[in-house]
């Protein structure tokens, strides 16, 4: 696995006699998580100028839109009190699904209610005037890792974000595959077992039921129930503190529960990789979000199924972006939309 992950390029302290308006563009990106909405002020290379983090308000579109403009007066205040070129596009970036045609929310997850129906790009150009780019997290991260992280100089590019659930996106010669109706790159929901687990989207064995932070929770209950599982892992349920944060601490000081629930994890990675490789056949595949963080423990197993399947395997290796790769991909997809000076 590659180094630890890296930071987008740091807010930067602007000079307004350095700018040259025709110089650089400008972009503020938006990402919308179910706890925090992330945004950013960021150039066409993934520089980030400024950024900042607020709460999310649930409770409908409106209510997080409302979020939305705090999010934009904010860092549009302090574009002014630079002398920076005026602000180009804007970009956003959530859970769900959009469609591509005219920017609606075509599947929202339950993390975000009233999402789901919500025109959400023409809300924004209306709003601020802007070309205005919409898309899920996935692919946005994909976009800014792919731009300034890991993936650059990447012909065919997989970015999997391991999390919650597992999301991710593609790139083939520097441009986002997004699909007709945003369907592309929902690797979380390919189906490696049609009789597998129920899924949230109304399916069954879909690949983020079997690698994500809740399925590496579900299997060491799984062998807490069954009377296979370790002292220190039922200790970590009796106190509420089974996390796959814990689960994975756990198995590096060499609990055997743990480490067998993580090594089960990583086969079925392996599993869900055969069909993205045989798909689409990508030079670099990048890991991202909290599982990644077990490096080689998960990834060990993922190999080793791939092996046992006889499947070419590209170089898989950590992303280098950290929380913030959504709103930088989010700029920087607004930023596509303009043309250059």
């Amino acid at each position: 696995m590659v180094a630890r992950p890296r930071r987008p390029r740091q807010p930067q302290q602007l000079r307004p006699q350095a700018r040259d308006r025709t110089q650089r563009r400008v972009a503020i990106g938006v990402d919308i998580g179910a706890t925090n909405t992330k945004a950013v002020l960021a150039t066409a290379d993934g520089t980030v100028l400024d950024r900042l983090h607020l709460p999310t308000r649930l409770g409908g579109a409106e209510a997080m839109l409302a979020g939305v403009d705090e999010s934009v007066a904010r860092l549009r205040e302090r574009l002014d009190a630079t002398g920076v070129p005026d602000l180009a596009a804007l970009g956003l970036a959530s859970g769900g699904r959009y469609s591509q045609a005219d920017g609606t929310v075509v599947f929202a997850t339950g993390a975000l209610p009233g999402w789901l129906g919500t025109p959400v790009r023409d809300m924004l150009t209306h709003r601020y005037g802007l070309p205005s780019w919409v898309d899920n997290d996935g692919n946005a991260a994909a976009l800014a890792e792919w731009t300034c992280g890991a993936g650059q100089g990447s012909d065919i590019f997989v970015g999997l974000t391991l999390g919650t659930g597992l999301g991710g996106g593609v790139l083939i010669g520097g441009r986002l595959v997004q699909g007709v109706r945003g369907n592309a790159g929902e690797f979380g929901h390919l189906t490696i077992d049609e009789q597998g687990r129920p899924c949230s989207c109304g399916g069954r064995g879909c690949w983020e039921r079997y690698v994500s932070s809740v399925a590496l929770v579900e299997a060491v209950e799984d062998a807490i129930r069954e009377g296979r599982a370790t002292r220190p892992m039922e200790e970590l349920r009796a106190t509420a503190t089974l996390t796959a944060r814990s689960i994975g601490q756990a198995a590096r000081q060499g609990d055997t529960c743990a480490l067998s629930a993580i090594a089960e994890l990583g086969r079925w990675l392996g599993v869900g990789l055969r069909n993205v490789i045989n798909v689409l056949d990508p030079d670099l595949v990048t890991l991202a979000g909290g599982l990644a963080e077990l490096d080689n423990l998960l990834v060990a197993p993922a190999l080793d199924e791939l092996a046992r399947q006889r499947v070419p395997v590209p170089r898989i290796a950590r992303a280098r972006l950290d929380i913030w790769a959504g709103a930088v991909g989010a700029a920087l997809g607004g930023l596509s939309l303009v043309a250059s000076p």
